[in-house]
C-alpha cells in the first residue's frame, strides 16, 4: 500500500471518528452520505447508530465514553430488526397504536416475542420524557398531523400567512419532525442525541411547493444550531441533488458511496465514488480520506402498516359476480298504468330503442337478443341520395414546364447548378 493511500485512510479514520465520538468542545455535528441504491447506506446508518457514543457532558474533562441517545425516524419498510433488540425501543402515537400491524415480506405477522419494547406519546414534550438514554429510539411520526401554533408562528414571521397551510390543519406528517427539531434546539438539557433520517429526500425534497419551500428554509436555521445544542443530525439520500440546495451547506461531512458523484465544490474527485466497492466510501471536511465499514447480519425486515395508509389502490371489491346485465337504451313507451296486462299470454319482450351513434345512420343500428348494440347493413338505403360512391378515377395533373430550364444558375458565385452544358454536351 503506497504512502498516499494510508495518509487517505489516515484522513478518513481521523473524520470518521469525528461523526461518531463527541463531547462538548466539538458538540454535535451535521452529516450527508449519498450514494446509490445497494451501495450500504442504510448498513452504514445502522452501524452508526450502533457505535455513536459520547462523553458525559457533565463532567469536565469525562474520558469515560457511553452510548449516546439516538433519534431513528421510523419507515414503512424498515431495518431497526438488525440492532439489538435491548436498545431499540419503538414510539407509536397512542392514535395510532390500535391499529399498527408489524408484518414481515411475506405478510405475515410479527410475533410479539420478535418486537422490541413499545412506548406510546402525545405529544413531542411526552416523547422527549420518554426516551431512553443511550437507546436506539425508532419513532414514528403521528399518520394525522395537526399544525401546532409554534409552527404557525414561525411561518407568519417568513410573511405566509395566506399560504394553503393555514387552509387546513391537518398537513403533511414529515412536519412533525421539524418541529421536534425546534423543540429540541427551544428545551433539550446538555445530554447527547443524534438525529438519524434515511431517504432524508422527503423531508427536505430539492423543489418543495408552497409553505414547504419556506418551511426548508426555516429548517435550515434550525440546523445551524444543533451543534451548539449538542445534537448531530445525520441524514442519506441517493444523490446530494436531492437534497434542497439550502441545506446542503449545513452539512460539514459529507460521505460519497458507490454510484454517486460529488459536487464540483467537493475536495473529491467528481466521478470518483462511481466505482467503489461497498463497504468503502470517501468522506470529506477540511479534508478528505478513505473509510470503510464492515457487513452486519441480516435479519429479515419489517413492514410496518397502518390501515389508513393508501394500499395501492387495491381496495376490497364488493362481494358477488359481476354485473351482466346489458345495457338499457330506452324503451319505445314507458310503463304506465294505462298499459293491458294479459295474465293468460307470456308478455312479448320489451323492444330496445336501437338509439344513435354519431356518423352513422340510425336505420341500421339495432339491439340484438343478448342486448348487445350491433350495425346491421341489411336496412342501409344505398338508393339515398346523401349516399353517393364517386368511381370516377382522379385526374393526373400535369405539371407545367419550368421557364427556365437549361438555365445554369449559381448563388454568391459558390454554387451551381450543373447542366449538360456544364458536362461538355450541346
Amino acid at each position: 500500500m503506497g504512502s498516499g493511500v494510508k495518509r487517505s485512510y489516515a484522513e478518513g479514520f481521523r473524520l470518521l471518528k469525528e461523526i461518531i465520538r463527541h463531547n462538548n468542545n466539538s458538540g454535535g455535528v451535521t452529516v450527508g452520505i449519498f450514494g446509490s441504491k445497494g451501495s450500504g447506506k442504510t448498513t452504514f446508518l445502522l452501524t452508526l447508530a450502533d457505535k455513536i457514543g459520547c462523553y458525559d457532558p457533565f463532567t469536565q474533562d469525562s474520558t469515560e465514553v457511553e452510548f449516546e441517545t439516538i433519534i431513528w425516524r421510523g419507515r414503512d419498510a424498515d431495518y431497526w430488526t438488525w440492532l439489538d433488540k435491548r436498545r431499540v425501543t419503538l414510539f407509536i402515537h397512542r392514535d395510532d397504536l390500535d391499529t399498527v400491524e408489524f408484518k414481515n415480506d411475506l405478510l405475515e405477522k410479527l410475533d410479539d416475542s420478535i418486537l422490541p419494547t413499545i412506548k406510546t406519546y402525545t405529544s413531542i414534550k411526552s416523547l422527549y420524557t420518554s426516551l431512553v438514554k443511550g437507546g436506539i429510539n425508532v419513532i414514528y411520526e403521528p399518520r394525522t398531523y395537526k399544525i401546532t401554533p409554534n409552527i404557525k408562528k414561525m411561518i407568519q414571521k417568513r410573511g405566509i400567512t395566506g399560504d394553503d397551510l393555514f387552509k387546513t390543519d391537518e398537513v403533511d406528517p414529515v412536519i412533525f419532525w421539524f418541529e421536534l427539531m425546534y423543540w429540541l434546539v427551544k428545551n433539550k438539557t446538555l445530554d447527547f442525541i443524534t438525529i438519524i433520517f434515511d431517504e432524508a429526500d422527503e423531508l427536505f425534497p430539492t423543489s418543495p411547493a408552497g409553505a414547504r419551500w419556506h418551511l426548508n428554509l426555516w429548517a435550515k436555521d434550525v440546523i445551524k444550531d444543533l451543534r451548539k445544542r449538542n445534537i448531530t443530525l445525520i441524514i442519506a439520500a441517493h444523490a446530494y441533488t436531492d437534497i434542497d440546495g439550502r441545506i446542503m451547506p449545513k452539512l460539514q461531512y459529507k460521505i460519497y458511496m458507490k454510484g454517486c458523484v460529488t459536487p464540483s465544490t467537493s475536495l473529491v474527485s467528481r466521478q470518483a465514488p462511481l466505482m467503489l466497492h461497498q463497504g468503502l466510501f470517501y468522506i470529506e471536511r477540511d479534508a478528505w480520506g478513505l473509510a470503510r465499514f464492515d457487513k452486519i447480519t441480516e435479519q429479515p425486515r419489517v413492514l410496518v402498516m397502518f390501515p389508513d395508509d393508501d394500499n395501492g389502490g387495491d381496495d376490497d371489491l364488493p362481494d358477488g359476480p359481476p354485473d351482466d346485465t346489458p345495457p338499457d337504451y330506452g324503451d319505445d313507451h314507458d310503463d304506465d298504468d294505462s298499459r293491458d296486462d294479459d295474465d293468460t299470454k307470456p308478455a312479448p319482450p320489451k323492444k330496445k330503442k336501437a338509439g344513435t351513434i354519431k356518423g352513422i345512420p340510425p336505420e341500421i343500428v339495432r339491439v340484438d337478443k343478448s342486448g348487445k348494440l350491433v350495425i346491421d347493413l341489411t336496412n342501409l338505403n344505398l338508393s339515398d341520395d346523401e349516399i353517393k360512391l364517386d368511381t370516377t378515377p382522379p385526374k393526373k395533373t400535369r405539371k407545367s414546364p419550368s421557364q427556365h430550364k437549361g438555365v445554369n444558375r449559381k448563388t454568391n458565385n459558390t454554387t451551381a447548378r450543373k447542366t449538360r452544358r456544364d458536362y461538355g454536351g450541346k
